[in-house]
């Protein structure tokens, strides 16, 4: 008896497990990267773990009798980019690329965010790799001040690689605060700030800000009063001593551009996107019921000159509205946006309701994706932004719970 419990046990956290593997896998490769170098034998082990866990996606989708949902997916995906194939010359080579990307990744995220329930045994699996996510950081901001990354951009990927997990550690320690947790989310923070990029800052504030209104949903008006008066001055009192921090953190990193840019007050600069954006702002007008197909702002943003990879991870638009407008035509882009703001209301609005608060943290956590999508990234690469289509889409619906693990 002993045996089958312990069976079950097993077969329930398989694919938690592989949750966790998903969501860690680039930390993990990009950690072994800084210390064996970047050898093609790191690419093939990134890319096995994603075929993987695609396949095991499909064989518990299959087992659980949730076929239909990864099958339309997948097919509307299929017509979307045989679209726009059709559509446009010389895009086929990024359309292949940025498919083996969605199709392994994208989904698979979309699938496990939709389908597994968030419990502590998600949380378990995650709480693993606290330690990788520390040796991680450790080991990047001592190499880095060795200058190897002083000019590669290396510190965007090492703060979107660890935005998740701080965000975990961030939530968890505001719905119940420990001295080690503090400390912890202090130091995490600090090493964004100082060794990041601002991106994952703003991606940090919104998602704080959604976990602190989830909280404030629940108090009576005079604590909500007091907590908002609590956290003006909070932000006030940071405000004020805001180069003092930048100066110490400086001490870490003289090289900084975060830190440079928050002590010049220059967060907004565009870095050369607002060009994109009028580029494809123009072409939209021309015409709002003429749809380019997916990926097509690649096209024109490369100058027609596309080289696979480098036209994925370069020229996208680095925003969401203006890459859904662009791609499926201005009308039915904004009936899209339109659609997705819907659905991600509805969704924030039923996580209050059902008063959570491990679904609260990881739903706040995975909303950095879509954040990160209205200033860098892209909904087509991007598996953080399927996390959180995922967990926006499964809120609320009724799940016999035999038939997900």
């Amino acid at each position: 008896m002993k045996l089958l419990i312990k069976n079950k046990r097993l077969k329930e956290e398989i694919p938690y497990e592989l949750f966790a593997l998903f969501i860690n896998t680039v930390m993990i490769i990009d950690l072994l990267r800084i210390i064996v170098g970047n050898v093609s034998a790191l690419e093939i082990v990134r890319n096995g773990i994603y075929v993987f866990t695609a396949f095991y996606v499909i064989y518990h989708a299959i087992s659980h009798k949730h076929l239909s949902v990864l099958m339309a997916s997948g097919m509307g995906y299929a017509f979307l980019a045989a679209f726009s194939v059709l559509r446009n010359d010389g895009i086929t080579e990024v359309v292949l690329s940025g498919s083996m990307i969605f199709l392994t990744r994208c989904l698979a995220a979309f699938y496990f965010a939709y389908y597994l329930p968030i419990n502590e045994c998600f949380f378990k699996k995650m709480k693993k790799y606290y330690v990788i996510l520390f040796l991680y950081c450790f080991v990047y901001i001592t190499t880095h001040t060795s200058g190897i990354y002083a000019t590669d951009g290396s510190y965007m990927t090492f703060s979107y690689n660890i935005l998740i997990m701080t965000l975990v550690c961030l939530l968890n320690c505001v719905e119940k605060p420990t001295p080690l947790g503090t400390l912890g989310v202090v130091v995490l923070l600090g090493i964004i700030v100082a060794y990041g990029a601002r991106g994952p800052l703003i991606c940090i504030a919104i998602s704080l800000l959604l976990f602190l209104w989830y909280k404030f949903a629940s108090f009576s008006v005079w604590k909500k009063i007091i907590l908002f008066c609590f956290c003006i001055g909070g932000g006030s009192g940071l405000f004020l001593v805001r180069n003092t921090i930048i100066e110490i953190l400086l001490k870490f990193n003289p090289s900084s551009r975060t830190l440079y840019l928050l002590k010049n007050f220059k967060l907004d600069n565009l870095s050369g996107r607002n060009t994109y954006y009028d580029l494809l702002s123009a072409e939209i007008n021309k015409n709002w019921f003429l749809p380019h197909g997916i990926y097509s702002d690649r096209l024109i943003l490369s100058g027609g000159g596309m080289s696979s990879n480098v036209d994925l991870s370069q020229y996208y638009a680095h925003n969401l509205p203006i890459e859904v407008m662009y791609q499926f035509g201005g009308f039915i882009g904004v009936l899209v946006l339109i659609f997705l703001l819907v659905k991600i209301i509805k969704s924030y609005i039923i996580v209050i309701k059902q008063n959570d608060h491990k679904l609260a943290i990881v739903y706040c956590a995975f909303f950095s994706g879509i954040t990160t999508l209205f200033f860098s990234s892209s909904y087509l690469i991007n598996e953080r932004a399927w996390l959180v289509f995922g967990i926006v889409f499964s809120a609320g619906k009724v799940v016999n719970q035999k038939n997900i693990v």
